[in-house]
């Protein structure tokens, strides 16, 4: 729910309001990067997030296999080919070296920042094309590797370029979200009970008015900043802020360190950065204090809050195309009324599966009886002496 709502929110929203009122040839249309929702996907144990491309892609063919099952999809996504532009961090010298190289390659985006538009395709063509693949050659550029002879002459910051769209009173009702999330963490900390999941969006949704999907998906994108957040925090790299678990009955819980308090203070100062700049600004891929890793996070949260839409525009990452053919089911998702049945249909046809090879090799038959019901199941044949699963989950 979090990817359909944030896209109508986040993207779909600011698209069309940058059209033209008279537009109508390919309104509908529109290249996502991946990076919009990267906050969105935190590995439970706190990992790094290698490939936010692969679970954007992965979360909107669900919604999308879901919704034409159902007779009508909202939107239909394709992969796009690679971004053949970056945006980078350069000084006049480099920039200068750039268009030596390849003349035009660098054009100067935003004086103030020192950043350039590359086109990385008309560079990459000029001289290494017959040496590396254009995704290799990007991938050695984003990374900085040794193997690529253009990173030992200049040294290219990639950036990203951030839009923002704050909504009204944002100040003011930050100050009631974070004071809420406070007093239920900080007493979390105190206590050393768990904090289950559930009972943290009641109480969020109590103090602050939210629904309680609302409340739900907000905890949810908070436990993930802070494990985001923790990553990129030296010193605290030894002490594990939150821990997560699950029960038996499958509640999802967190042990809370009082060193949450710093998360805390770390988004108040990320709210600061943000609010106080340009809505339109192009932030280093790096983990400094302005760059797109630390900042990411919090732009989940605040985005997930309602406070705020946001879109990240660059970066090494592939962009997918969507055409939307009609937004009623995304305004309903943005306001809590969806639920995605195939990852439950998909669930039921595990828990069948393991029921019945459960029953093959306990019931004790022979080689003979065994491979006749493993044929019949092939076959979608009723299974002698096996109640057969639903038809739905075969």
């Amino acid at each position: 729910m979090e990817v359909k709502a944030g896209f109508y929110h986040g993207i779909y929203r600011q698209h069309r309001a940058s059209q033209p009122a008279a537009a109508t040839k390919h309104r509908n249309e529109l290249l996502v990067d991946a990076e919009s929702f990267a906050y969105i996907f935190a590995s439970p144990n706190g990992e790094h997030q290698q490939d936010p491309l692969a679970k954007v892609k992965t979360a909107m063919l669900l919604i999308q296999k879901d919704s034409e099952a159902r007779g009508y999809a909202p939107f239909i996504m394709r992969p796009s080919p690679l971004f053949t532009h970056g945006y980078f961090l350069l000084n006049s010298a480099d920039a200068a070296a750039v268009n030596r190289i390849c003349t035009g390659a660098a054009a100067l985006q935003d004086e103030a920042a020192g950043v350039y538009d590359v086109d990385l395709a008309r560079l990459w063509s000029s001289r290494w094309q017959n040496d590396f693949s254009f995704p290799q050659f990007k991938y050695l550029l984003y990374t900085h590797s040794d193997k690529l002879p253009l990173n030992a002459q200049l040294h290219l910051t990639p950036a990203m370029q951030l839009t923002l769209e704050w909504h009204a009173n944002a100040d003011a009702r930050f100050s009631v979200l974070l004071r809420a999330l406070k007093e239920i963490f900080f007493e979390a900390a105190r206590s050393g009970q768990y904090l289950y999941d559930r009972d943290a969006a009641a109480r969020l949704a109590q103090a602050t008015g939210l629904s309680s999907t609302r409340a739900t998906s907000a905890v949810r994108v908070v436990l993930a900043a802070v494990q985001s957040w923790q990553q990129h925090s030296s010193r605290l790299q030894r002490t594990r802020v939150l821990r997560r678990g699950t029960t038996q009955e499958g509640a999802e819980y967190s042990v809370v360190d009082p060193f949450i308090s710093e998360f805390f203070h770390w988004l108040e100062q990320s709210f600061a950065v943000l609010h106080s700049g340009e809505t339109c600004r192009y932030l280093p891929v790096n983990d400094s204090v302005q760059g797109s890793e630390r900042l990411t996070p919090a732009l989940g949260v605040l985005e997930e809050l309602d406070l705020l839409h946001f879109a990240l525009l660059g970066g090494s990452n592939s962009r997918l195309y969507l055409y939307v053919n009609q937004t009623q089911t995304l305004e309903l998702a943005d306001r809590g009324f969806y639920r995605n049945h195939l990852p439950e249909r998909i669930a039921q046809r595990h828990t069948d599966a393991v029921r019945l090879m459960s029953w093959l090799f306990t019931s004790g038959f022979s080689s003979e009886q065994l491979w006749d019901r493993i044929e019949e199941y092939f076959l979608g044949l009723p299974i002698q002496g096996f109640d057969a699963p639903s038809a739905e989950s075969r």
